[in-house]
């Protein structure tokens, strides 16, 4: 594919006042290079405008970095969702490497880098994730209406769960981004209604810097083998109980063999958590995708060029009878576990019917 045939496609799929400012077709050279990006064009009005959004970019990041540490050294973190979940950076930094102590009840949830910080972070990555998914790769999906009336047209109290298989680490946010519509993410401070997801904390709370990231990316740090009952969850859960949205991936690991794995129960431990602090049942959307690995392969740098990614969206799935058995589980731990295992059952067996549908969808 060329270059042109590639800026056309991205034009069509992304928004002018995006990158279709200065992403435009230019007229091939004698050796085939076209001319927005030949040597005699550096000073053209479509490498000027590349260069002023890279230096606008630059400048932004910088300014948020150096806003956010001028105010982590004059104020503590609080968590802005419960008064009791409060702690200074002092604090944590004697109890754990990451800025939020594995002890709190909630992480926070409020953008380190502000509102515009979350909106740059999600639009910049969403354009991205789309370029790569949509232009330079391609990806199908059916049944994908039902996907878009999930997170545009659902009662704001009532919130939403989406699950799918997980075979990348770009499955998040690559094949989510290429779902949703641009303007969903750069309209998030309107509507704040672009997904929460989990992330485990040995990618995205390596560091200060890559943690603050993340969490303006709505990104919450989960602890590897911290067990279903730990911050990361209970935040999730709140957030769900307050009608947020928040992608799980209920195998909790990237499959090795493309293969859907075992479940584990942190999704059914927090549907119980919602039932048990008086939340209403959410919606839960369950869709499986294929060709992700061929777009990122696990453990591996790069990404592959000319692949098909298909995503296939399911109807919503109804666990309200087994959720409903919550409360009275809750002090019994066999029973707890058995249900954790039935509500856990109900969703892998959606997924494998999804995913076997999504493989013949690929054939057809």
């Amino acid at each position: 594919m060329t270059i042109d045939a590639l800026v056309i496609r991205f034009n069509r799929q992304t928004p002018t006042v995006a990158f279709g400012l200065f992403l435009r077709p230019r007229a091939a050279t004698s050796g085939g290079v076209p001319r927005a990006f030949a040597r005699s064009s550096v000073r053209s009005p479509v490498c000027r405008r590349a260069v002023v959004v890279v230096v606008v970019v630059v400048v932004v990041v910088v300014v948020v970095n150096l806003g956010a540490l001028n105010e982590r050294k004059t104020m503590p973190r609080v968590n802005d969702d419960d008064g009791d979940a409060r702690t200074s950076t002092a604090s944590t930094a004697s109890t754990s490497s990451s800025p939020r102590a594995p002890s709190a009840e909630f992480l926070p949830t409020d953008p380190p880098w502000g509102t515009f910080g979350r909106q740059a972070v999600l639009s910049a990555v969403a354009l991205f994730s789309k370029f790569i998914l949509d232009v330079v790769n391609t990806t199908t999906a059916t049944n994908r209406d039902a996907f878009e009336r999930a997170i545009s047209t659902r009662n704001p109290d009532r919130g939403l769960i989406t699950v799918c298989n997980h075979v990348s680490t770009f499955d998040d946010p690559g094949m989510l981004s290429s779902l949703i519509p641009w303007s969903f993410f750069a309209t998030e401070p309107r509507h704040r209604g672009v997904r929460w997801t989990l992330c485990t904390d040995e990618i995205c709370a390596k560091n200060k810097t890559r943690e603050d990231f993340f969490l303006c990316g709505k990104a919450l740090a989960i602890k590897r083998g911290g067990g279903v009952d730990q911050p990361a969850m209970r935040t999730a859960a709140k957030l769900v109980r307050d009608g947020d949205w928040v992608h799980i991936f209920p195998e909790g690991r990237v499959s090795r063999d493309g293969e859907i794995g075992r479940m584990r129960w942190g999704l059914a431990k927090l549907l119980c958590d919602v039932e048990l602090s008086g939340g209403k049942t959410p919606d839960i959307l369950p869709f499986v995708h294929s060709g992700m690995n061929q777009v990122k392969s696990y453990g591996k740098w790069g990404l592959g060029v000319g692949k098909r990614v298909h995503v296939t969206v399911g109807e919503p799935l109804d666990v309200s009878d087994l959720t409903a058995k919550c409360r009275r589980c809750e002090k019994n731990a066999k029973a707890r576990d058995a249900l954790y295992a039935s509500i856990m059952a109900r969703v892998e067996e959606s997924l494998r019917d999804l995913a076997a549908k999504n493989a013949r969808e690929r054939d057809e």
